[in-house]
């Protein structure tokens, strides 16, 4: 199954059990067009994503055999920051003290496929089917409030942007709830072999998708008269679409390790 070798007898197609990764390739062809034009402020090529309409997604392959190969994309995402908000101490008007903001958010994604490729030599067309599932923009965003709210001090005073909503309540957690999506369907695309187990890939995609938006949920709190009152509601927003349509999901053209 394994005709076409390098000089030096080593396999240019990827044979079975080999696993490859894909990085996005224009930055190395950038790089080479402007060798050959003259550009004197040519950057380095980098390693970087394949994808350009789902960022930071791993993209591989584990090829089955000589003409199969199954398909894997991951995405694993977490970030958290905090700001900090100088703020007057209520309690003490000579000195400051912080007001917190902390956010959060998670982005996963999974997908998995089959493909086949098809021809001979260094140029291979391939086609196949693969399904995929997100979780995205999943907030949270907590504030945690210096001056707290007391009988004695009714309306501390905050320096948090828009921590007072249209009700007067103050507010001390907001999140999103989870974005989903779903989708399943087909690629076709081309694959040049352009040194031993290194290609050159492009594909168009088709795919149906489903993609459900979670609510928002505010927690906020505010002095009623005699107490701290504490309120929670989930405001207006969850939506969901269905569609399908084709673009590069799996982003621009890729370069292709196979090891």
């Amino acid at each position: 199954a394994q005709e076409l070798t390098s000089k030096k007898g080593t396999p240019i197609l990827p044979e079975a059990g080999d696993w490859s990764i894909g990085i996005d390739a224009k930055p190395f062809l950038d790089y080479a067009g402007n060798i050959f034009n003259g550009n004197a402020s040519n950057s380095s090529p980098s390693f970087n994503w394949t994808s350009t309409v789902f960022p930071q997604i791993i993209t591989g392959k584990l090829v089955k055999d000589a003409n199969t190969a199954y398909r894997v994309k991951l995405r694993l995402g977490s970030t958290s920051a905090k700001q900090e908000y100088e703020v007057k101490n209520d309690l003490n008007t000579a000195s400051t003290a912080m007001d917190v903001e902390k956010i959060s958010s998670t982005n996963i994604a999974l997908s998995a496929g089959i493909q086949k490729w098809k021809g001979k030599g260094r140029l291979r067309g391939f086609y196949g089917a693969e399904f995929g599932i997100g979780l995205f923009g999943v907030t949270k965003d907590v504030h945690e409030y210096a001056n707290a709210i007391t009988s004695t001090n009714t309306a501390p005073t905050t320096s948090i942007p828009d921590a007072i909503d249209a009700d007067g309540y103050r507010i001390t957690e907001s999140s999103e709830k989870v974005n989903f999506n779903f989708g399943v369907g087909s690629f076709i695309g081309v694959e040049y072999f352009f040194a031993p187990k290194m290609s050159l890939s492009g594909e168009f995609n088709w795919r149906i998708n489903y993609w459900s938006y979670g609510a928002k949920e505010t927690t906020g709190e505010k002095w009623n008269g005699t107490s701290v009152e504490t309120r929670t509601i989930s405001n207006p927003g969850k939506s969901s679409s269905f569609g399908f349509d084709n673009g590069n999901a799996g982003g621009s053209i890729a370069m292709n390790f196979f090891f």
